[in-house]
């Protein structure tokens, strides 16, 4: 496990994992995000994993629109369709409902395992907090104690 951020290293950490493992059965998986594929190392790994055929890598894009401070589509409008881009480079893409375990779990288990699987798991920034969500400084900013524990509450009558 390791915890590589907005660099983009991810994906290639995870390619070499999956390179060097002598067991071909082992499954490696990643978390980016849509701010994240603005690295130009994510495409470079996503071709060279497709191009070796690690096909036991599945990559999940956390696709909520949100960067640091601005949504996606505002400075990178062409980074979408994000599942049309991983299939150009060779690989199989599913989408899902990223707050829906079972979905996800579904859309893994159910892939085809001939090609590494790109899973864009669309999902809403803060979500289910009614005042973190689709709002951008949440992805810095911790809450303060009354912020915490309305948070916590809304989160417990779920």
């Amino acid at each position: 496990m390791a915890s590589t951020g907005s660099l983009g290293h991810g994906l290639a950490m995870v390619a070499g994992m999956a390179l060097a493992s002598k067991n071909k059965k082992k499954y490696f998986y990643v978390l980016l995000s849509d701010g994240e594929l603005q690295e130009g190392s994510v495409w470079e790994s996503a071709l060279t994993i497709s191009s070796l055929k690690l096909n036991n890598i599945i990559a999940i894009i956390d696709n909520n629109n949100l960067q640091t401070s601005s949504w996606t589509t505002d400075t990178h409008p062409t980074l979408y369709p994000i599942d049309k881009k991983f299939k150009s480079f060779g690989w199989e893409t599913a989408k899902c409902n990223g707050h829906s375990s079972d979905n996800i779990y579904n859309k893994v288990k159910n892939r085809s395992l001939k090609k590494p699987l790109a899973l864009i798991a669309k999902t809403i920034k803060g979500y289910p907090v009614s005042f973190m969500k689709n709002v951008p400084k949440w992805h810095y900013r911790a809450p303060n104690k009354i912020e915490y524990l309305k948070a916590i509450k809304e989160i417990n009558n779920l």
